[in-house]
């Protein structure tokens, strides 16, 4: 368990035990260092494929889909949703969104960018509220994608109202300390239920909601700020 960990392989193995032991959300560490890892070979190989690249992504994605029919139930949400080989996938979708952004964002068209950042947003709101009436399997796996890329794709132009507004400071900063925010979550939530269960020093289930926000994001913000940040200007100065 802790090898798995320290080495960030842990999500490759699908048992739940591991993928989500010491920090459950840690799970995305080990899937984000395999993306980056591939990720030379992958724009290299995209670079040779020119425009087949497309047809590439599109087998890889039918692939997904085909396989959500015929894995066993007791290792969809390790497999679909956690292991990297499965979820690269995404990563190869995010790689076609920008290279789409790119080819839009120099051709002039008359568009209002606001309307199409509400409807993205819309498109989002239409599919989570029909997941009850889908599988398990596909909200591990494809049922976002849709959505996601088209939300992607839209604010990558930053030229909405909605953009607009997260252009502003706090939204940024709010931004910055996010992945803190998500890696620390968990460890406050689990050990203020140990002690507060053990002690029964809260009962009023919105002030617990509260008082975790609060130590949440004021535990990320001095992550960000005494460890996130000066760990990326150490590695900016050593390249």
């Amino acid at each position: 368990m802790g090898l798995s960990n320290v080495t960030l392989t842990q999500s490759f193995i699908p048992i739940k035990e591991l993928y989500f032991s010491f920090n459950g959300p840690s799970w995305s560490i080990s899937c984000e260092a395999f993306f980056y890892l591939c990720f030379p070979y992958l724009l290299i190989l995209f670079n040779k494929l020119g425009k087949f690249k497309y047809y590439l992504t599109a087998i890889l994605a039918s692939i997904i889909i085909i396989l959500t029919n015929y894995i066993s139930p007791n290792l969809q949400h390790g497999l679909f949703y956690i292991n990297p080989l499965f979820r690269i996938v995404d990563f190869i979708l995010g790689i076609v969104i920008y290279d789409l952004y790119i080819n839009l964002k120099n051709q002039k068209t008359l568009v209002d960018f606001t309307i199409l950042e509400f409807l993205s947003i819309a498109i989002f709101v239409l599919f989570f509220s029909l997941r009850d009436s889908v599988t398990d399997t596909s909200l591990y796996s494809i049922f976002y994608w849709i959505p996601i890329m088209t939300i992607i794709l839209i604010f990558a132009f930053q030229q909405g109202a909605i953009s607009k507004i997260l252009s502003h400071k706090y939204a940024i900063w709010l931004g910055e300390i996010s992945f803190g925010f998500y890696m620390i979550h968990h460890l406050v939530m689990r050990y203020f239920i140990l002690g507060n269960g053990k002690f029964e020093l809260i009962t009023n289930h919105y002030l617990i909601i509260i008082l975790l926000f609060t130590i949440t994001v004021i535990a990320a913000a001095a992550s960000h700020r005494y460890f996130e940040t000066p760990l990326n200007r150490w590695i900016r100065n050593k390249n």
